[in-house]
């Protein structure tokens, strides 16, 4: 059997024990550097959930309000084009009355419109209607 107290003793000897306590004490000073380092990351970190979340929220409603003004765009061109068709109606509107106006397509004829339409029941029309209407 080994006896410890020679043991020891043979330890103290070869092993320089202020060696060891040195490195001890700086990793220890190097721990609490790390140690300051790592609390604000740590802060960072524990945030960084919920502002990805924030950040989703956002994003989600930037593309809601950007498909909103997609739509308000199409829209608004569609009610320019049907602007553009209204404009385009009035100036042919405005180049007929440049040309002169033309009544006689208005002019209806009841007889005609009578024989248009074939038989019809033998029950006399009012005659103030028929006396307005027979222009021609």
């Amino acid at each position: 059997m080994i006896d410890p107290q020679l043991l020891q003793k043979f330890l103290d000897r070869h092993l320089l024990l202020a060696d060891l306590t040195d490195k001890e004490s700086h990793l220890v000073n190097a721990l609490k550097q790390n140690s300051a380092q790592l609390i604000p990351l740590e802060t960072s970190a524990a945030q960084l959930g919920p502002k990805k979340q924030t950040l989703a929220e956002i994003n989600k409603k930037q593309k809601l309000a950007e498909e909103g003004k997609l739509s308000d765009i199409a829209a608004e061109q569609g009610r320019l084009a049907n602007e553009k068709t209204f404009a385009s109606s009035l100036t042919d509107v405005r180049d007929d009355y440049l040309l002169g106006v033309d009544l006689s397509n208005l002019l209806r004829d009841y007889e005609e419109l009578k024989a248009g339409v074939g038989e019809i029941t033998g029950t006399p029309p009012p005659m103030p209607l028929c006396s307005r209407l027979k222009l021609r």
